[in-house]
């Protein structure tokens, strides 16, 4: 393929992409306010009225190009753009970070602030503001938001990102849904069990994004986060009961970190950090995204647990297809004991009643795993 045909290529890509991408949010925006668009094409005249910024010219350029036909066959090339298109839209009619009205959102622990924005045509969005020194890692966690959607994971749509004067701003599609720790609780135990099992199988897709070639060993890493945990419960001065049983696990198991390989991890996966949209999944907040054992991902799995047995049970057999290798056991044991000694210090910030919380949270996993003698834990039924 000659440089010129492949610039071309690459144009029919991108402006089809855009095009689709487009033709799609409006189709959701039309079942959201509670009609359904008879055809696709009610959309596209839709978007071309709302965004004088959408060149006609180019419309019909990549409807017509030769390259169409393939990139029709060809899904990957469809979904490669999605999220191009608010971006592309918004830029060329100057609304960038102009809204209508900004509802400020309490709930997480990242002092980032976040709001539910509308912007002037209407639509609802999630806009994040970061502080400028955490500016670096929120536009990395954009980019990989984005490699995640194109794997189909279902989230917010990554929109657009950049800098503004107090901060690094992100801006994502709205979830119009439920908290998934609220209304699971109240589900029938089989279609828990069947959302757990969803949600194992798109950890499991997230977990494909490899991790870096100099990602630091994991082995030696994890000691060494090991080591800063039992200092920092030996240094707190609030203790709980069976802390012995957590030390002890963990230094007669230390030898499992060897070798284990490392992914990208969404950093706080677990209900707490799901919507149910539609009686499906979505999965938020992925600012704490990290690198590491992909087996380490489940140490949150205790909230599930907690919250709907039946879910957190779905969500092991979900991400190993139902056959669960004893190795897990054993790690998902020994990463729970180091999250559950660290817990008290990490709460005592935050006041008495978060301490108590973990320090019943602590007596119920030591229930689960019958002070540590059991690797498996009680909550987990075939």
């Amino acid at each position: 393929m000659t440089a010129g045909k492949r610039l071309c290529y690459n144009d029919a890509c991108r402006f089809i992409g855009v095009w689709r991408s487009l033709v799609s949010r409006m189709v959701r925006d039309h079942e959201a306010a509670g009609s359904s668009p008879a055809t696709p094409t009610i959309a596209v005249a839709d978007c071309i009225s709302f965004a004088a910024a959408f060149s006609f010219a180019k419309f019909v350029l990549f409807l017509t190009h030769p390259a169409a036909s393939y990139i029709e066959s060809n899904p990957m090339y469809w979904d490669r753009f999605l999220g191009e298109v608010y971006g592309f839209v918004r830029k060329g009619s100057g609304n960038n970070m102009e809204f209508l009205s900004m509802v400020p959102i309490s709930a997480g622990w990242s002092g980032d602030r976040k709001y539910c924005a509308t912007d002037k045509q209407g639509r609802k969005l999630f806009l994040r503001i970061t502080p400028p020194e955490k500016a670096e890692r929120a536009k990395k966690s954009f980019e990989l938001q984005k490699r995640m959607y194109a794997l189909g994971v279902p989230m917010c749509v990554p929109l657009e990102c950049g800098e503004i004067e107090d901060g690094f701003y992100t801006l994502q599609s709205w979830v119009e849904g439920e908290d998934a720790e609220d209304c699971v609780q109240t589900m029938p135990t089989d279609v828990q069990y069947t959302l757990g099992f969803e949600s194992g199988v798109i950890l499991k897709r997230i977990h494909s994004i490899p991790a870096p070639d100099d990602a630091p060993d994991w082995e030696t890493r994890f000691n060494a986060k090991i080591d800063r945990k039992i200092k920092g419960y030996f240094d707190c001065p609030i203790k709980f009961d069976g802390a012995e049983a957590f030390l002890d696990y963990l230094a007669q198991n230390r030898f499992l970190l060897h070798g284990r390989p490392q992914c990208f991890q969404h950093g706080d996966y677990h209900i707490g950090n799901m919507m149910i949209e539609s009686g499906k999944l979505v999965i938020i907040d992925f600012d704490r995204f990290d690198y590491g054992d992909p087996w380490e991902e489940f140490n949150r799995i205790v909230w599930c647990a907690q919250s709907a047995p039946r879910f957190a049970a779905g969500m092991v057999d979900g991400y190993f297809d139902g056959t669960v290798p004893m190795e897990f056991w054993r790690l998902l044991a020994l990463y729970i004991s180091s999250n559950t000694l660290s817990s008290i210090p990490w709460a005592i910030p935050f006041g008495e009643e978060e301490v108590k919380k973990f320090i019943d949270q602590a007596a119920e996993i030591l229930g689960w795993y019958d002070g540590m003698k059991s690797v498996i834990p009680n909550w987990y039924t075939k």
